[in-house]
């Protein structure tokens, strides 16, 4: 399958993010596709035409792919593709579910905040909050196996749940293990993901720079009452996470499968129908 250019350039970047980096992941994508099964590897004039950018751009796109791992550069021979296991991967399927549930554990979270105070107002209405009602803030940092920044975690939950929020409950057990240790049944839980660009703020954490790609998560949860007891607004960088869901074939095209909607201007005046 012969890889396609998609990147328009506009000067440095497109979107905020930049653009060795946009380069970089759609090489890297091709990558993990194996669109290069012989490790050849396109030279640096053959980049350079294909996306239309100098040979200063494509070495920093080429300069980050070989720092992490994916190619190798030989003096005097060129850039190759490295050996990848097998199962690196995230195409879906079961051996990878398989592979990530036994990755569960090397996962671990710092604990960055926890605060009850007056919560802005998306909150505010996805928790159901009354006016002047207060919520628990709890953000915190997912490392991966290596210690490196994975996610950053921002949970809410109503103040009136408060009890065994407190950081060192939270190093050792989730939020909601220690919202069912209250006597908290979860019911229904509604989940959106979106795309973003990361703020001044979440940049150190996570360890990228502002503008570059993000995954974001939106998440409540309900107990069995039908009472949204859980926000959750996660944060992962693009470039490095991907969701996996497994579903029956019955639901595959319902809301519970997961559906994607597209944000359309609502229209108004005399067009309106």
């Amino acid at each position: 399958m012969k890889p396609i250019s998609l990147i328009s350039r506009r000067d440095d970047t497109t979107h905020g993010v930049a653009l060795h980096r946009q380069i970089y992941m759609v090489l890297r994508e091709e990558i993990e596709r194996g669109l290069y099964p012989d490790q050849s590897f396109p030279s640096y004039d053959m980049l350079c035409s294909r996306f239309g950018v100098s040979r200063i751009t494509v070495r920093r796109a080429v300069n980050d792919l070989a720092s992490e791992g994916f190619v190798e550069q030989r003096q005097g021979t060129g850039t190759f593709v490295k050996q990848r296991p097998i199962g690196s991967s995230r195409a879906p399927s079961l051996s990878i579910v398989d592979q990530l549930q036994r990755a569960v554990p090397e996962v671990k979270m710092r604990v960055l905040e926890v605060v009850t105070e007056m919560p802005p107002q998306d909150v505010v209405q996805q928790l159901d909050l009354r006016d002047g009602e207060q919520a628990v803030r709890i953000l915190r940092l997912r490392l991966d196996g290596r210690g490196e920044p994975g996610g950053l975690i921002d949970v809410w939950v109503p103040a009136r749940l408060s009890a065994g929020l407190t950081r060192t409950a939270l190093r050792r057990r989730g939020v909601y293990e220690v919202l069912m240790e209250q006597g908290v049944t979860f019911g229904r839980v509604v989940q959106m993901f979106t795309a973003t660009v990361c703020d001044p703020e979440r940049a150190p954490l996570l360890g990228v720079s502002v503008g570059a790609p993000l995954l974001k998560l939106l998440r409540v949860i309900h107990d069995n009452k039908g009472r949204p007891v859980q926000y959750l607004i996660s944060h992962f960088p693009a470039n490095r996470a991907s969701v996996l869901m497994e579903t029956t074939g019955e639901s595959v095209n319902t809301l519970s499968g997961g559906m994607i909607f597209l944000d359309t201007p609502e229209p108004d005046g005399p067009n309106r129908r």
